[in-house]
């Protein structure tokens, strides 16, 4: 389980600015107003839970145990109304709750799918001595529950050299705890308070704490360290790793930076034996520049020293409170973007969850959401991006419900039946064509619709997809015939929700099929492809824009976008060549616009889909996929019940003949009677991936 969640532990003598720029300055301090949350904040947060366990691919077993867990702790702190911010994450959030979320950002190798939340246990804004004995009970009970045995002699030990005898008034924060789950298992992460002495102080704190707990080793690294890097490191917290028998792996120190300039970080990873970190660190802080150039302001930062188990090495991670300088969500994510991009790090997963968790699109007014950013490095020389991010309770763009329990049946039964059909090279094939069936196209389509769950078999088609690529560098509706866009669109937005590097060599022969209007073409222009074929199309552009994403140059980027917005109809329906419903196109079209964030035309939309009467499930499904992306979330309810119901007993959803084959000089097929053959997936593999995708969103 890769890092933790960490955040300072502050007193009110020592709030830091900007905390939430949506709460009030006055008179140079941070103003206690109350925050507007009410008690369902529980079961947002709940339902938020469930879309993150299902984009991790989370194993039944442990999504159980985790969604216990969040239960145990968060029961108090998040079901009632908040009435007053209160030292500690309350205070650090703009929403007031003491809740976080993480999120782990690297190379897909390195980087498993994981999630991971930051809590306090017990009634919001009670002081800090009464929460205590509720909090670490709490802890025991959970680390039971995950059969994690009994970490009671740690606790004992923190609650001896961590805590004080005496509490002043003022605490109301002195234990939090992260929860981490990835598909192996459930980890707990206690945080302790040390925001009491002086600096020195604290630090002898934590030395007899080592001593007492027989880290000899790792006291040794203390001792060692503190001569080089105490000058300007303030110890604000120190966490324990809870491992299964009752062992403690990590112990993770927390400092806090006095105002100092870079070479204070310098010395940290000097002292560490991580210069080599020290580049990548600098990028950082270029690409989220401080005001004041390399002057910190005080509690800018926050650096933990992760000291190991027995003989390992020693590691950093340092978390930017970027929200003291950055002036608003959406220049943080662009930020991330940017530099994870230099990397080569997949963004895609990541933006796909943030939009699901209603994090995305970001306010380019306030820092509403997005805490900390911290970089981080393992002993085995890897490096990641940590990000913080409040719960999103008031966002436009909700989370989808959580599925009811038939929806949650139809998707299990629809994930067993596509891993029946799957081929065992990994292939799925579909489509009785002239040419022959289907490959590469269906596969890429069904492991992109595939929930986090599946992710073996994802997997799996993303193996077949790497090893059938074309010389040209895409891939086509199978091996035997010319690559086209569609084709490779979906393969690389596959690739990437996979966690996969997208081929440049595939990028590179999507953008070949730009027209000059913008457009993209299904093929191009040439001996195998003529005529409307190789010309600018509704069905392609879409999702050639959306696997392409920040490869594309922003100015053919948006003369693409031009020419979409041109083809739109009245009523906000984009026009299909390639099938008989205007739906598909007009999915990917408002998934492109959500995700690249491109402006709509102004059409009545929602109405015509609320209006719009389905002929078969394939229809019903972009239905529900569109209304979700307008934010239209209780409107497709029907949708879902009658989708479910209309499932076949393997799994299933009968097709109907919805792929339209037109002759290459027909250039508008929809106006047309006979415009050319009709084909139905005579496997159901297409279908029903479009419905069990539209039905896990």
């Amino acid at each position: 389980m890769r890092n933790p969640l960490p955040l300072s532990f502050r007193t009110p003598a020592e709030k830091s600015p900007n905390i939430g720029r949506n709460s009030p300055v006055v008179d140079g301090t941070q103003e206690t107003r109350p925050a507007a949350v009410s008690p369902r904040a529980f079961l947002q947060i709940e339902s938020q839970l469930r879309a993150f366990s299902s984009w991790a691919g989370l194993p039944d077993k442990i999504q159980n145990r985790l969604h216990q867990t969040f239960r145990t702790l968060c029961r108090e702190s998040l079901n009632q109304k908040i009435k007053r911010k209160y030292p500690g994450l309350s205070e650090i959030n703009a929403s007031g709750l003491p809740f976080q979320w993480s999120l782990c950002l690297g190379k897909p190798e390195l980087t498993a799918p994981s999630v991971r939340f930051l809590c306090e246990v017990g009634v919001p804004g009670s002081h800090g001595k009464d929460r205590q004995q509720l909090s670490l009970a709490r802890l025991r009970q959970c680390s039971q529950s995950l059969h994690l045995g009994d970490h009671g002699r740690w606790l004992e030990g923190a609650k001896q050299f961590l805590l004080p005898d005496t509490w002043p008034e003022s605490w109301y924060s002195s234990v939090w705890i992260a929860v981490g789950a990835n598909a192996k298992g459930c980890l707990l992460k206690p945080y302790f308070n040390l925001n009491h002495g002086t600096p020195k102080q604290r630090w002898d704190c934590i030395g007899q704490f080592l001593a007492a707990s027989g880290r000899l080793q790792n006291l040794e690294t203390l001792c060692r360290l503190s001569g080089q890097v105490s000058r300007g490191s303030i110890p604000m917290g120190i966490a324990l790793d809870f491992l299964p028998q009752g062992q403690c792996g990590r112990i993770k120190i927390y400092f806090a930076n006095e105002e100092v300039d870079f070479t204070w970080l310098q010395r940290w990873y000097q002292a560490a034996g991580a210069e080599q970190h020290v580049a990548s660190f600098r990028s950082l802080l270029e690409t989220f520049p401080p005001p004041s150039g390399d002057r910190l302001a005080p509690r800018s930062m926050l650096l933990s020293l992760e000291l190991q188990r027995e003989s390992e090495p020693s590691s950093l991670k340092t978390d930017f409170a970027l929200t003291h300088w950055m002036p608003h969500d959406q220049s943080i994510w662009n930020g991330l973007q940017a530099w994870m991009h230099r990397r080569s790090w997949p963004i895609g997963p990541a933006s796909e969850l943030l939009h699901t968790l209603g994090i995305l699109p970001a306010s380019d007014n306030h820092c509403d959401l997005f805490r900390f950013v911290g970089f981080g490095q393992e002993p085995d020389g890897s490096e990641h991006l940590n990000l913080y991010f409040e719960p999103s309770l008031h966002s436009s763009r909700k989370p989808g419900k959580p599925p009811t329990p038939s929806t949650d049946a139809a998707i299990r039964r629809a994930s067993a039946f596509l891993r029946r059909s799957q081929k065992e090279d990994g292939r799925w094939s579909d489509f009785d064509l002239p040419v022959g069936s289907a490959e590469a196209w269906p596969t890429a389509f069904v492991a992109l619709q595939l929930p986090g769950q599946e992710s073996a078999s994802r997997q799996r088609a993303l193996d077949w997809l790497e090893r059938h690529a074309q010389a040209g560098g895409g891939w086509g509706y199978h091996e035997q015939v010319p690559g086209d866009a569609d084709s490779t669109s979906l393969a690389l937005l596959a690739l990437e929700v996979g966690g996969r590097p997208k081929p440049q060599a595939a990028l590179e022969f999507l953008k070949r099929h730009q027209q000059a209007d913008g457009g993209f073409a299904t093929y191009v222009h040439g001996r195998e492809a003529r005529g409307a074929w190789a010309q600018s199309c509704c069905d392609i552009t879409p999702f050639a824009l959306l696997a392409l994403g920040d490869a594309l140059a922003p100015e053919d980027r948006r003369r693409a976008w031009q020419w979409l917005r041109g083809q739109v109809g009245p009523d906000g329906i984009w026009p299909s060549y390639w099938w008989t419903s205007g739906l598909y196109p007009t999915w990917g079209c408002l998934w492109a616009s959500r995700r690249l964030e491109l402006p709509l035309p102004d059409r009545p939309l929602k109405a015509t889909l609320r209006a719009w009467r389905c002929r078969h499930p394939f229809e019903q499904a972009l239905r529900l996929r569109c209304l979700e992306l307008l934010g239209a979330h209780p409107a497709p309810d029907g949708d879902r019940r009658r989708l479910s119901q209309a499932q076949q007993a393997d799994g299933s959803w009968i097709p109907q003949p919805m792929l339209r084959l037109p002759p290459p000089e027909i250039a508008a097929p929809e106006r047309q009677i006979d415009a050319g053959g009709l084909f139905a997936d005579s496997q159901r593999s297409f279908t029903t991936a479009m419905v069990l995708g539209a039905l896990s969103i």
